[in-house]
Order: structure tokens, then C-alpha cells, then sequence
């Protein structure tokens, strides 16, 4: 078979698919698998974030859920991992990974990481 876990969810765009099973390791809940564009696996990465949302943009991955965020470049490698002190409806990146949008049910703020 192609895979070996149940698909969970697909993000995608003009230049990568990123699947998100279950992680039948156990180390983790969740495993993300992104592809090129040739079918070729660029990396996996396991986590534990309830997700709501993956936003795959400007060579990065935007895994949010609630108030917890996780960033990665396309090398797999975290760049960001932590807990915002509002509901993540929406993340909206900026034109550099240190910079981008959170939209919450009542507000819009920017983030900026050091």
C-alpha cells in the first residue's frame, strides 16, 4: 500500500502536499508527510498540536489550533513552537516568517517573533 495510516487531512500548494495521518509509531499523534511536486517525500514530522488548520505558504508550514502554533521550513526543521494568549481562528503569514497575522474571533493582531 501507499500508506500505512489513515489520511487525516491534505494541505497543499503550488509546490508541496502535506498529509497528515496518525502516527502509527506511537511517538507522536499525528504525522506530517510533505511531498514534492515529483512524489518524492521532502520530510516527516510528527506532533502532538490539535490542529484547526495547516497553512502551507512562503516556504514555510503554519500548524495552528486553538491557541497553540507550530511553525516549520520545508526542510522539517521547527522554527516555532509555543502558546498565544488568544483563539487562533486564522493565521495570515507576513511576508517573512517573524511576522504574520492572528485572527481571533474578536480581534486581528500582528506577531512578530524574535
Amino acid at each position: 500500500t501507499l500508506l500505512d495510516a489513515q489520511v487525516q487531512s491534505v494541505y497543499y500548494n503550488d509546490q508541496y502536499v502535506g498529509l497528515v495521518t496518525y502516527d502509527t509509531s506511537g511517538t507522536n499523534k499525528y504525522m506530517l508527510t510533505v511531498y514534492d511536486a515529483s512524489g518524492t517525500v521532502k520530510f516527516r514530522k510528527g506532533f502532538n498540536t490539535e490542529y484547526r488548520n495547516i497553512v502551507m505558504t512562503g516556504g514555510n508550514i503554519y500548524i495552528y489550533g486553538d491557541t497553540q502554533c507550530l511553525i516549520y521550513n520545508l526542510f522539517g526543521t521547527q522554527k516555532f513552537a509555543g502558546t498565544l494568549n488568544q483563539d487562533i481562528s486564522l493565521i495570515v503569514p507576513g511576508n517573512s516568517i517573524s511576522k504574520m497575522a492572528i485572527v481571533s474571533q474578536n480581534s486581528i493582531s500582528e506577531l512578530k517573533l524574535k
